[in-house]
């Protein structure tokens, strides 16, 4: 690209994003019977661990509530996940994977390891510790014009 050029970031990572969402689809979704929404809910609920309620959910997973509820009453009818009352708050539910969860996450992570190994094959420590940290200022710059903002460090977190 010519340095007078602007770097087209956005088109770049919109293919990447396309990318790596038919590879996790190969990977995940078409043998393990869920949609991409889906797997990525399992995916937060296993970085998050059981108990979350479905605002923490949502706050990490950048996902409405309204929607996210219809994907955890998607999953609870799988089998998938169970809502129960919190003991000190009746008015909480909390969320809670199953044992077919505990079955299929291995598989996801699995599947996640080889994305980043694809990924990042042949880029230098250096520049994926740079890489992450532009990254990163990218999603909070756009969670501030958004007038959203990070609630919880776990954000960080690896999702599968």
């Amino acid at each position: 690209m010519p340095e007078s050029q602007p770097a087209d970031i956005g088109g770049t990572l919109y293919q990447l994003i396309r990318l790596m969402r038919r590879y996790w689809h190969d990977g995940v979704i078409s043998t393990l019977d869920m949609t991409a929404p889906q797997s990525i809910v399992i995916g937060g609920l296993k970085a998050l661990g059981d108990g979350v309620n479905q605002t923490e959910l949502s706050n990490f997973l950048a996902i409405h509530k309204a929607p996210l509820a219809c994907i955890i009453d998607q999953l609870e009818q799988k089998g998938l996940v169970e809502r129960r009352l919190d003991p000190q708050d009746r008015r909480v539910r909390r969320i809670f994977s199953t044992d077919r969860v505990r079955e299929i996450h291995p598989r996801m992570e699995m599947v996640m390891d080889g994305l980043n190994t694809s990924l990042t094959h042949g880029i230098s420590r250096d520049d994926l510790r740079t890489l992450d940290q532009c990254l990163e200022t990218m999603r909070d710059n756009l969670l501030a014009g958004l007038g959203e903002y990070r609630i919880t460090p776990a954000m960080d977190g690896e999702m599968f």
